[in-house]
């Protein structure tokens, strides 16, 4: 798993994804993660912070719930998905959103 332990600028033309950096913090902050379940709880407590708040623009939003861009936009213009623009830029919050494909469920929880 030595892939894993890279950061960003490291020997690489790639930056860290947020998975790789989230392990060096927790290494850095926490000691090594086999020391014991603390640590793999920080990991999974700050993971699940940064997922919480995070912010989309519209072509990772429309991954997310498999949607074109022209349907996503049709949402927006009714009020129909939970978004913010700044200026002309339309954003979305993934935790809201995942909330908001939830909701639109039909027939019982998931």
């Amino acid at each position: 798993m030595a892939g894993y332990e890279r950061t960003a600028g490291e020997n690489s033309k790639h930056p860290a994804t947020p998975l790789e950096v989230s392990i060096a913090d927790v290494k850095a902050v926490g000691g090594n993660v086999l020391e014991g379940v603390s640590a793999v709880d920080a990991l999974a407590t700050y993971l699940d912070a940064r997922r919480r708040f995070e912010v989309m623009e519209l072509p990772e939003a429309c991954k997310l719930v498999h949607l074109s861009g022209s349907q996503m936009y049709a949402y927006v213009r009714r009020g129909a998905v939970p978004h913010l623009r700044l200026g002309r830029k339309i954003l979305f919050i993934r935790s809201q959103l995942e909330q908001w494909l939830l909701s639109k469920c039909k027939g019982g929880v998931l």
